[in-house]
């Protein structure tokens, strides 16, 4: 699986990936698919969306691995509380993270 993501200073997300669909994405993201495509047809993909969008509204610029780590953290929160808001996605309480746990051990 490749993707390809892009910021954009309004807080869209822009995505573009080769894996096909498996959920409605978040709000805020707009994600074009070309199952089967190589990095190379997926850039000129995601470059020619970029090109398309609000010139007003830019991709932000990332800058050292400390916010690269921060922007897929942020992405990966999004998409976390978004599963969970609509229902995919359903939290653990600790009791069942214990029992889990101890369940694990026996074996």
């Amino acid at each position: 699986m490749l993707a390809f993501l892009s910021e954009l200073n309004d807080e869209t997300v822009l995505g573009t990936t080769n894996k096909k669909a498996e959920f409605t994405p978040p709000k805020q993201s707009v994600i074009q698919r070309r199952v089967g495509a190589n990095a190379k047809e997926l850039w000129a993909l995601h470059q020619q969306r970029l090109s398309e969008l609000n010139p007003n509204i830019p991709a932000k610029t990332i800058v050292g691995l400390d916010q690269v780590a921060a922007f897929e953290d942020k992405t990966l929160h999004r998409s976390y509380e978004d599963k969970v808001r609509r229902g995919i996605w359903v939290e653990m309480t600790e009791a069942e993270v214990a029992a889990l746990r101890a369940k694990g051990i026996q074996k």
